[in-house]
This record gives C-alpha cells, structure tokens and sequence, in this order.
C-alpha cells in the first residue's frame, strides 16, 4: 500500500490527485455524502453531496448541504436501526445496514449504506462518509423471489394434501369396489349354482332350460364386469401386481386360443393361430397378466365379429428384444373418428345399440394399462368395413422396479437310473396332504419291496418317525399345518433324523426350490409328476443301496392301481364340478390345481398336469376366480374322457 501512494506521489502532484479523486466522486454512480461529526441531536450536517445524490433522491445540492440525513427519513424508517447506528458511530465510528428511504416526492426507495469516519492527523473524527446504493430494484426482485418460493411451497403443500386425498380416496374407492365385487360374488356364484342345478334337471322343459341358460351366462358376465372393474380399480390406485417370471410364451397363446375356441364356435367363427414362428423359447413377463392381455384381445374380437374368423400372429425382433401379439379379426372395422378413442375407459364402439351396451367398455382400456405396466404398449390399425388388427408390443424381458436378473439355475441333479429298483428290507416314510398322492407312493413303494408309513402332513409324520424310525422319507413341499421344508428341519432336530434320507417333492418346478429344500435338510428332490422308476431310483440311491433290478412280487396288483386312478379322477371331477357350481375363494382353488398338478402326471396324465398349472399360476399371478371358468370345464371334460378310456 506504501509502495502504491509513493507511486501515485511520484506520477501525481496534489491538485492532480485531489482532481482525479474529484471526478470519480462525481461520476460515481452510488450517492455519497459527507457530513460533519456532530452526534448529538439534531444530527450531523450535510458538507458535501455528489451528482447520483440528487439523481438519486430528487433534491438539490442547495437544499441538501447544511441539512441532515434526517430528511430522508419517512413513515418507514427503522427507529432502532437508528439507535443502533448512533450507537455504533460513537464505539466504531463505522456502520452498514439496509434502509428504507424517501425521495423528495415521498416515494420510497431502498438503500444499502457503508458508513465510515474520517480523522485528522491525530486520530480525532472529523467527519463521516456514507456510500449508499439504490438497492430497490435488486430487494424488490428477492421479495418477489421469496414470495414466488412460498408460494411455491404452499402450492406444493396443497399438492400434496391433495395427492394424499386423492390417495385416501382412491384407497377407499378400491375398498369399496374390493368389497362391493365380494359382496356380489358370492350370491351370484349361488344364482349360477343354483340355476345350473335347474337347468341340468332332466325333467326340465327345453324353454325353461334356454331361459336358465341366458341366467347362467348373464350372471358370469356380471362376475367378469366386476372383476374388470376392480382391476381398473387397483390400476388407478398404482396397485397393479406385476410378477415377471421366466416361462413359454406359445404355450400361453395357445392355451389362452384354446379356452377362447367354445365362445368362438358359438358364434360360428373360426379361431386360429397363423403362426408363433421365431417366439424365443423363454420371455421373462407377468404370465397372468400376458395372459389376460391376450384372452380380452380375443373376446373382444369375437364379440364385435359376426362372420369369418378371429386370427393370432406373432412376429420377434430380436435386434430391440421385442414380440409383437396380433389379434386380427373380420368384424365391422372402426370408424376413422372412433379410433383414437378406443382405449379410453367406459368407451364403446359398435355398428348398433345392442353391440354398443353388450359390453363395460374396460376390456381394451385395461390392456393398454397392462401392456404399459410391462414397458410395452398396444396399436390399433384397422380400415372401416374390413376389419380391426391389434398389436401388442412387449419386451422379452421386463423386470419389476428394484429386481435384479436372476443368476442362472442350480446345476441339475446328477442323472439318476430309471429303471426299476429294489427297495426290499426298507421301511419308507411317505408324506402328503393329498389322499390320492399317499395311495399312489403307497403303491409305487410297495410294489419296489418297501414297508410304507403313511403321514397326511408334517406334524403328523414327526409323531410318528418318534415312534418308529424309518429307512427314508418322501416329503411332499406343499402342506397345511406344516409345510415340507419345516418338517424337514425339525425331523433333522429329532433323536435318530440326522441321518435318514429325507427325498422332497413338489409340484412347484421353479428356480432355486431344488436349493430351498437342500438348504432346509433334505437330500433330494424331484418335481411333480415323478417318473416312478426315478422315485425308487433315487430313493435306493440316497439310502446308499446298490441298484439292483426289483424282482419284488408284491401283493400290489395293476387292478389295484386302476381302483387307484379310478378314485383319482373321481374324486377330482366331483372337485371341478363343485367349484363350477359354487366357486371358492382363490387360495381353495389354487392349493386344489396345485395338488391336481403333482399328482397327475404321476398317474400318466400329463395333460391335466399342464392344465392344472396353467389354473395355479393364473391365481398366483392375481386372476379372479371367474376367469378359470373355461379352464375348469376343459379339466373336466378331460377327466371325463379319460374315465370314459378306463371302462
């Protein structure tokens, strides 16, 4: 700093400097008073104003000089600003602050001030300078700022109760409707019983039999209306269950074709496949929900066409990891004008007054939402007169929000013989909750040479390995009470079931369930429906025997194992037909395609295995009751064609 003023002392004389000081007070743009140092009232003295002061505030130099700030003063100004600012020149002789000021015209203007002292040559104050900047236009700019940001908050406030109340209410109407849909399933699954047990009455006149029918099919129509609308339901609420998982996409066309063929023949319509060429053999998707996507595609098509037919296609591109679903129908087409409408809910398009009211209007609008929740979407292409295409866009492989891809599956098991083995001198402990899969392993043991126990579930089988240790253990997974992985670790914790080899079956044949049973202590496992020369196999295997070929005569014979089937299949046709009547709830029906599904295929009918999984996993994957109603009947009439083969 010394060495700036000796070179401003050796380039400048002093009038020089004092003109150079002069001309920047004066061109200064910040208004700049001086005053002399009195503090007592009435104040310092105005000695010196610059231009931008009187731009600033409106007076003259005249009326400025021997006046006090005191003048600037208004209605506004801060009286303990003041105070404090006296206060502060006599300890500091400095002071800053933000002020209100009024101009000659009374108008009010904002200022910062920077108040300083000036002292003679012995340190005393002479006078003060004050630097002040019209700050107006920059407050009122934060003023407005902050006013744009409450309101802002307080907008996001009401957003937010508003977001909460409609939550609230969509909450509540999703109860409702959840409650209104059970309060009317249960009496109009008795209307539907009950009128079917009237119509099916051989004495009952053809006419009366036709009425009972429009009952029966007008009534499941109601069924499905509330089901849609309890899914719009949970669509509008964000609840919508999207479960990805890996399985066979042309299996789920085609069954979904098949359950749609009897609407269609009623009609006199043909439905077919065209092609599923270049399908990949896995996508990874919502199964139910595909599914649903497909079967109101195709009800839709043959609702609105009278004549000709209904067809399926499906293209892959492999390139973008994407399928495309077509559903092309000959019906009237849609109007030009119609078409951008006809995702929209409650919306109908019809060629009459009868086509427009035979339907809610939620079938499509309810596809639309299913394909986006998969990260895909549908399109509509259709010429008036000729017809409507449908196209659903799906990716491969979607993965719900916070999913990770699964890692590859455990290694399979190492190969086990398949032909027929000996288990002559054990005593095999064979436990299921289903009557029908005991007395087949019953049968299948002892005809190998085993001693059998039965136990219905696990609590069961654990009272009796207490009482009578056996050799091995058949332990199916899915059981009330005590499921099969529980028992397996508390056969483990009991005196002798260290050591006993524990074989887990199950008709769940999915990832990491071989893993979950070996974690939970068992040796083995095998899928539902068992091959039977494996079960022995790997049971003789397990207990460390040698793979001798049975040459056990048993007092089992075929005729035995026919009045076994036959008791099968009977028990679950009266099964079928008593939830075609008087549907249960979802849980009932799914345990019963469960147990349907492991043990046909153990008694040679793998076709009503592959049906019974397509009911389980479509009531896993959130499908109404009333949505298996064609499923049903395709599994009864399947039983009933194999109990016809077997007399």
């Amino acid at each position: 700093m010394t060495m700036n003023i000796e070179w401003a002392d050796s380039h400048l004389n002093r009038d020089q400097q004092l003109e150079l000081l002069a001309t920047a007070i004066r061109d200064a743009q910040e208004s700049i008073v001086i005053t002399d140092a009195e503090l007592e009232p009435p104040g310092p003295h105005i000695v010196f104003v610059n231009p931008a002061f009187t731009r600033i505030t409106g007076y003259s130099i005249e009326e400025a000089l021997g006046n006090t700030p005191r003048m600037l003063q208004g209605p506004k100004t801060d009286r303990a600003m003041l105070d404090r600012l006296t206060q502060s020149l006599r300890e500091t002789g400095q002071f800053s602050a933000v002020a209100v000021n009024y101009r000659k015209d009374g108008s009010e203007y904002i200022v910062e001030w920077d108040i300083s002292p000036v002292r003679d040559s012995k340190g005393n104050i002479t006078h003060y300078v004050s630097i002040q900047r019209d700050v107006t236009e920059r407050k009122h700019d934060e003023e407005r700022l902050r006013r744009s940001a409450e309101e802002l908050k307080e907008a996001s406030q009401l957003a937010a109760r508003a977001q909460e109340q409609a939550e609230a209410a969509n909450e509540a109407k999703s109860r409702f409707v959840a409650n209104l849909s059970h309060e009317l399933r249960t009496p109009m699954t008795s209307i539907i019983g009950y009128a079917e047990l009237l119509r099916d009455e051989p004495e009952m006149p053809v006419q009366f039999r036709d009425l009972l029918n429009r009952v029966v099919k007008n009534s499941r129509h109601v069924l499905t209306l509330m089901e849609d609308i309890l899914d719009l339901s949970r669509i509008e609420a964000g609840r919508l269950p999207i479960k990805p998982e890996p399985f066979d996409i042309a299996e789920v066309i085609r069954d979904t074709v098949d359950t749609q063929q009897t609407q269609a023949k009623e009609k006199g319509l043909i439905l077919e496949i065209e092609s599923l060429s270049g399908l990949p053999p896995r996508v990874m998707l919502d199964r139910a929900r595909v599914r649903q996507i497909i079967s109101n595609l195709l009800s839709n098509a043959i609702k609105f066409t009278d004549s000709g037919g209904v067809r399926v296609r499906t293209r892959h591109e492999p390139d973008n990891g994407h399928i495309h679903i077509e559903v092309e129908d000959d019906g009237p087409g849609i109007p030009p004008d119609q078409q951008d409408k006809v995702f929209d809910v409650f919306h109908q398009v019809g060629m009459s007054e009868k086509e427009r009211t035979s339907g809610s209007g939620l079938g499509l609008a309810i596809v639309r939402q299913l394909a986006l929740a998969m990260a895909g979407d549908i399109q509509l292409h259709s010429v008036y007169g000729q017809g409507a295409t449908f196209t659903v866009t799906l990716p491969i492989i979607f993965m719900a929000q916070g999913e990770r891809p699964r890692p590859a599956p455990t290694p399979a098991p190492e190969p086990v013989s398949t032909a027929p083995v000996s288990l002559q001198g054990m005593r095999v402990m064979a436990v299921d909750d289903h009557e029908a899969n005991r007395l087949l392993l019953e049968h299948v043991l002892k005809r190998a040479g085993a001693e059998v126990v039965l136990a219905s579930d696990g609590l069961e089988a654990l009272d009796l390995f207490e009482q009578q240790p056996v050799d091995a253990i058949v332990l199916d997974v899915m059981m009330p009470n005590l499921d099969g992985y529980e028992t397996a670790r508390r056969l483990r914790r009991q005196q002798g079931g260290g050591r006993v080899p524990i074989l887990m079956l199950t008709a769940h044949a999915m990832e990491g369930e071989r893993q979950k049973s070996l974690d939970a202590g068992a040796n083995g496992y095998l899928s539902k429906p068992f091959n039977q020369n494996e079960l022995t196999a790997t049971i003789a295997r397990l207990a460390n025997r040698p793979d001798n070929p049975t040459t056990v005569q048993t007092d089992e014979t075929d005729d035995e194992l026919d009045e076994l089937i036959v008791e099968f299949l009977e028990h679950h046709r009266g099964v079928v037909k008593g939830y075609l009547d008087n549907a249960p709830d979802a849980e009932t029906m799914q345990f019963w395609a469960h147990q349907l599904a492991g043990a046909a295929g153990s008694f040679g009918f793998p076709d009503l295995t592959d049906k019974a999984r397509v009911v389980e996993r479509a009531l896993m994957g959130g499908e109404a009751v009333n949505r298996q109603i064609t499923r049903l009947e395709s599994i009864h009439n399947r039983i009933q064609t194999l109990q016809a083969g077997l007399k």
